[in-house]
């Protein structure tokens, strides 16, 4: 629990970052998270600010800076246990993944946030952004139905803190819902359900945050181009120094839709020719498919059929990314089972790595001090990750460790039951294979090269390709692991000099 002295400082913290993001502010926000960081000293109130910081470079799409801000929340957080920041935190990374690509880590994000969340006993505001936040991640990737749920833990949320419905709005995550059957082909679904967002509409929309008012907006502009009216009119207040990109989208949209609906279709197409999108703000087919309305109503039939046919791909560019998920799930907890099964009995902490749950370079004198009683020969193998760095430096290292993770199930795998793996430290991994010939080693060695090649690191770290090298050399019991290891070790640098001798580009 929080010291009770501290609440009133960082809900003050948090109500003025809030405003700063509902306004359509993200830049504002982020320089006065800066201030609260360079100023507060309690790391609750760091943290909090780190994660501001953290949106407002989503919502701005400033790559280089999300990530910076992304590894600084992370070690911010390192001192704060609380459920609400690390879910909040998981989320932002979640969307981040999502828009580089990334769709495995994005859901273990998803999954981390959902799970953090969960534990929550907090109440009030924040704790119901929270969950709104999840939910609007969740919408994003196009997990509709999971956002809904996230949406309904919000409003109960607030419910339960004596807040009204609009301290968790949402509207976007119903919008983009209808806007998702659209494109696939259900009109009448996504009509039904933007009526149902105009019905909750409020007379006064003074409590209404701003980018939920350019929401219900939208609502009632799509209705218009699908044919069926709906009479509204929303006149958003886009404060003179707004710089959000899903309001700035959400505008222009509007506006095509306004130009299809009142004869101006051609000048409709050339603002969206014109206009970059952002695929995260209404769906991946937003664009193309009001492309194609446009076309259709300039006349352009030919051309209209082309904009709906890219709109489709888009969608099924979408399925097809978030399909594999299931079966990459899967993969991974098999792989995660393993190796809990097979290290369960180095449940000493003195003895574990606490990162990956393996044998630590403690357990592994302890191991080889066994069969040096035994009098049993051994094989020794050191491994490393092949340019680690780029990894850390291209996607952060919280990406970096998932790769370590995911790389210790794959190794686990890969052994054989009475063999030994554990890690050393950063990217560096030891093997000790009892009673095995140097050909044996060799061709376990070639098993786990293949299987670390063989893994989509694409779909965690786009672009970034993962391998690993391997040495190997035989030790003698009574001499013990030092001279092994370094044989080993050398070795395994030889492996990768020939390698990078063979293949410069890597």
């Amino acid at each position: 629990m929080r010291p009770a002295g501290d609440e009133e400082q960082w809900r003050a913290d948090y109500a003025r970052l809030r405003d700063l993001m509902t306004q359509g502010r993200p830049s504002d926000a982020t320089r006065l998270a800066r201030r609260i960081i360079a100023t507060a000293g309690d790391p609750f109130r760091q943290a909090q600010a780190w994660l501001f910081e953290f949106g407002g470079k989503i919502n701005r799409r400033d790559g280089p800076g999300v990530l910076a801000a992304q590894a600084a929340a992370h070690d911010a957080l390192a001192q704060c246990p609380e459920p609400r920041l690390h879910g909040e935190f998981h989320a932002l990374a979640a969307w981040y993944a999502y828009e580089l690509g990334s769709i495995e880590r994005c859901g273990m994000h998803l999954v981390s946030s959902e799970r953090e969340l969960s534990r929550m006993t907090e109440t009030g505001q924040a704790a119901v952004d929270a969950w709104h936040d999840l939910a609007v991640t969740y919408s994003v990737v196009g997990f509709h139905d999971q956002a809904h749920s996230a949406l309904d833990r919000g409003r109960a949320a607030a419910e339960a803190s004596g807040l009204d419905m609009w301290a968790c709005g949402g509207m976007e995550v119903a919008v983009r819902h209808a806007l998702w059957l659209d494109h696939g082909g259900d009109s009448a679904s996504c009509t039904k359900i933007l009526r149902d967002v105009l019905g909750m509409l409020p007379g006064d929309l003074s409590g209404v945050a701003v980018i939920d008012q350019s929401w219900f907006e939208y609502a009632a502009r799509r209705l218009d181009v699908l044919g069926s009216p709906s009479g509204v009119r929303v006149a958003v207040p886009v404060h003179p120094d707004s710089d959000s990109r899903e309001l700035s989208d959400l505008l222009v949209l509007a506006e095509v839709c306004d130009l299809i609906t009142t004869g101006r279709p051609a000048e409709a197409a050339a603002l969206l020719a014109r206009t970059e999108i952002g695929e995260q703000t209404a769906g991946p087919a937003e664009a193309g498919r009001l492309k194609a309305l446009a076309l259709m109503a300039a006349g352009d039939h030919a051309g209209a059929l082309e904009a709906e046919r890219t709109a489709t791909r888009a969608v099924l560019r979408r399925a097809s990314q978030l399909a594999p998920l299931f079966l990459d799930s899967l993969g991974a907890l098999i792989d995660q089972d393993h190796l809990r099964r097979s290290i369960a009995w180095y449940a000493d902490a003195a003895f574990t790595d606490p990162l990956t749950g393996l044998p630590n370079r403690r357990r592994v004198d302890e191991f080889v001090a066994d069969l040096a009683a035994r009098r049993c020969l051994a094989m020794v193998g050191v491994l490393d990750l092949d340019a680690f760095k780029a990894v850390n430096d291209t996607h952060g290292h919280l990406a970096g460790d998932l790769v370590l993770q995911r790389v210790a199930g794959i190794l686990a795998r890969c052994l054989r039951r009475g063999d030994l793996l554990a890690r050393c430290g950063g990217d560096e991994f030891i093997i000790v294979l009892p009673a095995t010939t140097s050909s044996e080693a060799a061709q376990i060695g070639a098993r786990i090269t293949a299987a670390v090649a063989g893994e989509d690191w694409d779909a965690l770290l786009p672009g970034t390709p993962v391998s690993i090298s391997v040495g190997w050399a035989p030790m003698d019991p009574v001499a013990g692991l030092a001279p092994a290891f370094d044989l080993a070790d050398g070795e395994m640098y030889r492996v990768k000099r020939r390698v990078q001798a063979e293949h410069p580009a890597t």
